[in-house]
């Protein structure tokens, strides 16, 4: 079965809120209640470019005043902020949150008149319009995002034009690929007077027609895509409202894996895109192979060479996700979308979303006076070794578990966890753990770009993340240091010799406010002032899966393939290119694929020792081997692969011992009660909890 979105019209190009895609908006016309997106031909007028504007803002009444709008055109403004409640940009904070948090509350989000009306029993139709408190703290990026379009982040796909009529979709020329067109000549545009503004003119609807990268794109699987996270991209899928827009011209939901289902909705798709979860934990397209029992997974077969697949995934190469380290899975697609920037033919990033880093702001604010000054955790899978970590970081300083693993702390009911799905679940979840000074980011491995949503939504909320994980991380940070090289707002445990090292440092900032406040100094500047990397991975978060998968049809600035799938299997992701002829004088298809010094095999320059000495090296020429026999990769292998992309075990030790180590403990949490001379019924209260001084 399937369900298609068919008929893009200008009413329904995506609009940056419904898409959560960083867009500029040119025009928001007298009366109208939102921005809309500009579908002319030819380049914004000067005066709508001066303003061009995300189509986003503030929620009415906890936004700006009049000295605050833009000085040539307030309505505008004024529409902005309404279409930032619509969506989402700004979650009004609710009479509940209110409540609950109301001591510190209001000195962020400022008292509506709403709320005085509440409080005062006066009608809120009674008052013209909603004003401010002058204690509203400012959040200079969502104001960015509202005056200039969130000029502060980078495109990330600066080859697909935002103008659904621009002469790039027209042309053929500059594209890397071009439509299959299984089953259709011409755009699926519905180019109807009825499904059209009245100003649009005959030309325009003859250039819609005409679109020659024009794409059907369909979602392999789409009911057990896995998208938890990395909500950017797919918003619009898991709200219901994923439409066609940029160089998509039709949508198709695959509704296939009930029982009996024997037809494949994305046969003639020209685009088709696949999600790990729905492989790794829904057994789509696995198959058993008679011959050796073993499982492995077959897509089906194209229709056609000019059709592109894609595959996007986020689990870790070490565990859940170890089918990226298999070549002859990797060799059906066409593309990979991960988290391993230089592994990846597109950035899947965890990094907040520029929708997810506004809303955040609230719970970010919360003063340093109302965090507890411990270490808290929130897991469900128990057993890594960030576990036994945490449990010698315990010995040291207070650790509260509030999920399942080693539970000694009792928790809100309702965190909603990974099953965060709504705006309002989520601001949930980072209110009530942002009343934690520090958070225990700890990854369930430590592989190339492995950051996932356990520290980058502590940043967002203001906590510090206490990080085990991939090193790479340092330079996507707000605070990244390039100089030093070093992100003084995350305690990396691999930075500290000890545990007890570590706990040293958290109690200078826990008994230092103005240690705090500088960590955390980043969000309350100017988001073009934030380092370069950082501001491409919330962009990199921010463009909606439509975008992205028009970046990789477009290809790079040359109008050529980007990087393939492939294989994740060497230490970086650095693609060289590789041909037959390259493969052969190198001995091996990953020696001449990837960028990688360290890994020597016979044939190449860097060879000067038995591959038997070079486990790496090993692992890559025997899956080189296996790969040219057509053989079935097994466990053993992989488990050589795993350790070649992520490293061994023992390579990064951890306060001095080798990770495995940890992995076998079973050692319980030490008492977090155990480190105060004082403790305080209200978690979230700095100044009430008293920590004991060290033994000397």
């Amino acid at each position: 079965g399937a369900s298609a979105v068919t008929g893009a019209s200008r009413g329904h190009l995506p609009s940056l809120g419904s898409r959560n895609a960083v867009r500029r908006v040119a025009d928001a016309r007298d009366g109208s209640d939102a921005a809309v997106a500009t579908v002319s031909s030819r380049a914004p007028s000067a005066s709508s470019a001066s303003r061009a504007s995300a189509s986003l803002g503030a929620v009415p009444g906890l936004g700006w005043d009049e000295t605050n709008a833009p000085s040539d055109d307030a309505r505008l403004a004024d529409a902005l902020r309404r279409r930032a409640a619509e969506t989402g940009f700004s979650l009004e904070v609710s009479q509940e949150e209110r409540e609950r948090y109301g001591d510190w509350i209001d000195d962020v989000v400022g008292e509506t008149s709403s709320a005085r009306d509440a409080n005062e029993g006066v009608s809120s139709s009674s008052r013209d319009e909603e004003t401010p408190s002058s204690k509203r703290m400012k959040d200079l990026f969502f104001e960015n995002v509202v005056a200039n379009g969130a000029d502060a982040l980078p495109d990330v796909a600066p080859g697909v034009p935002f103008d659904a009529l621009d002469d790039a979709y027209v042309s053929a020329d500059g594209w890397a690929h071009a439509p299959a067109r299984l089953t259709s000549t011409e755009s699926s545009y519905d180019t109807s007077s009825s499904a059209n503004d009245a100003t649009e003119d005959s030309s325009s609807q003859l250039l819609l027609k005409k679109r020659k990268n024009s794409f059907s794109v369909c979602l392999d699987r789409a009911r057990d895509w896995d998208v938890a996270f990395p909500e950017g991209w797919f918003q619009a899928f898991a709200d219901g409202t994923l439409g066609p827009g940029y160089c998509v011209d039709e949508v198709i939901l695959d509704e296939g894996g009930n029982e009996g289902d024997t037809t494949w909705a994305c046969e003639n798709a020209d685009v088709v895109l696949f999600n790990e979860g729905a492989f790794i934990w829904q057994g789509a397209h696995r198959f058993t192979d008679p011959a050796t029992s073993r499982e492995t997974y077959v897509v089906p077969k194209k229709k056609s060479p000019e059709q592109v697949y894609v595959y996007f995934a986020h689990e870790s190469p070490a565990l859940f996700g170890s089918e990226l380290l298999d070549r002859k899975l990797m060799d059906q697609f066409d593309y990979l979308a991960s988290p391993n920037a230089r592994g990846a033919s597109a950035w899947w990033s965890f990094a907040p979303s520029a929708r997810h880093l506004a809303q955040d702001f609230v719970a970010f604010a919360r003063p340093f006076a109302a965090r507890s000054p411990a270490l808290a955790w929130l897991a469900l899978d128990c057993g890594h070794e960030r576990e036994g970590i945490l449990g010698e970081i315990s010995k040291f300083y207070p650790v509260w578990s509030l999920g399942a693993c080693q539970n000694n702390k009792a928790a809100s009911e309702d965190l909603p966890g990974r099953d965060s799905r709504t705006d309002q679940q989520r601001r949930r979840m980072q209110l009530y753990l942002s009343s934690h000074l520090f958070y225990f980011s700890g990854e369930n491995s430590a592989c190339p770009g492995y950051t996932t949503e356990k520290m980058w939504m502590a940043l967002t909320r203001g906590s510090i993340p206490v990080y085990y994980g991939d090193g790479e991380y340092k330079k996507h940070v707000p605070c990244y240091d390039e100089a030093s090289e070093t992100a003084p707002c995350v305690l990396d445990v691999r930075d500290f010799p000890s545990a007890a090292a570590l706990a040293e440092r958290m109690r200078e900032i826990a008994n230092d406010e103005a240690e705090y406040n500088r960590l955390v100094a980043w969000r309350f500047k100017d988001p073009k002032t934030w380092p370069s990397s950082f501001r491409r991975a919330v962009a990199a978060a921010s463009a909606d899966v439509t975008r992205v998968t028009c970046g990789l049809l477009r290809g790079d600035s040359s109008g050529k393939k980007v990087k393939p799938a492939l294989a994740q299997v060497a230490p970086t992701g650095g693609w060289r290119g590789v041909t037959a002829t390259a493969e052969a004088e190198k001995g091996s298809f990953y020696a001449a694929a990837y960028d990688v010094a360290d890994v020597a095999v016979p044939g190449s320059e860097a060879y000067g020792q038995s591959v038997s000495v070079n486990p790496s090296a090993a692992a890559l020429e025997a899956a080189s081997e296996v790969f040219r026999k057509d053989e079935p990769i097994d466990e053993a292998l992989i488990a050589k692969l795993r350790s070649a992309h992520c490293g061994t075990k023992d390579a990064s030790p951890v306060f001095g011992r080798a990770v495995d180590a940890y992995a076998r403990s079973k050692e319980p949490f030490a008492d977090p009660e155990s480190h105060y001379d004082r403790l305080c019924e209200d978690d979230a209260r700095a100044a009430c909890f008293k920590l004991k001084e060290p033994p000397l």
